[in-house]
């Protein structure tokens, strides 16, 4: 019974010390910081119209901390590469206690199949500053906001 109650301690340890390791390569994962928010997501969609779409998701991915290429981003994005709109700026920016900013760019474009889109960015804070945490970007035309991009 003894053996038993040292193998279980043993194996809890062994446990417990995985987890943690888990929790350091987690935190070593964390997305590069940005300081500014607004001004790194309008800088992002600066890129898309002067240097196109892959360059452009090449640096969503490396903020967003994921690997490799994203080709099907860069595709549906591509009708917006290198392309200045009519009308852009910052439609919606939601700020939860300086925690998290959520924030929808409003893009319209006279040439181009899909006249209105919008952009959305969330950013997480952390430690060093503020981290993109998620992008994606829909058109909507009848609606103020795509469904799901605008809290009331």
């Amino acid at each position: 019974m003894r053996r038993l109650a040292v193998s279980l301690r043993a194996g809890l340890a062994a446990a417990a010390l995985c987890i943690a390791l888990n929790a350091t390569s987690a935190m070593a994962q964390i997305m590069p910081p940005v300081e500014d928010p607004v001004a790194n997501s309008r800088a992002l969609l600066d890129r898309l119209q002067s240097d196109g779409a892959e360059p452009f998701v090449a640096e969503v991915m490396r903020l967003l901390k994921k690997k490799g290429e994203n080709t099907e981003l860069s595709t549906n994005l591509r009708p917006f590469s290198k392309k200045k709109p009519d009308v852009l700026g910052l439609a919606y920016d939601r700020n939860y206690n300086d925690l998290i900013r959520v924030m929808v760019f409003y893009a319209q474009y006279d040439d181009n199949r899909y006249p209105f889109m919008y952009y959305q960015f969330t950013y997480k804070k952390i430690k060093e500053g503020w981290a993109m945490t998620n992008f994606r970007f829909e058109n909507e035309a009848s609606r103020t906001f795509p469904e799901g991009y605008a809290a009331p």
